[in-house]
């Protein structure tokens, strides 16, 4: 599984914390259809503040999830690195 990047490092500092509590509602959706609904609602939010958070954020998104079934997507950082 390749490294996940956070698009949040993009950020000032000051709005990183928001920013990464956002980003974890969208992978904490419980199918495929809800992140990537998710996921466009926050990429449409975050093109305002950083095109390179976004670019990241897309890359991220299909890379990750399509590591994981619906109904169990969580954030690959709390996998094991074996599975």
């Amino acid at each position: 599984m390749r490294k996940r990047e956070n698009p949040v490092e993009y950020l000032p500092i000051g709005q990183q914390a928001a920013w990464c509590r956002k980003v974890q509602a969208v992978y904490g959706r419980p199918t495929y259809a809800e992140a990537k609904a998710a996921h466009l609602r926050l990429r449409s939010e975050l093109r305002r503040v950083n095109e390179l958070a976004v670019k990241n954020l897309d890359e991220d998104f299909e890379g990750t999830l399509t590591h994981y079934r619906p109904g169990r997507l969580r954030n690959p950082r709390d996998q094991p690195e074996h599975q």
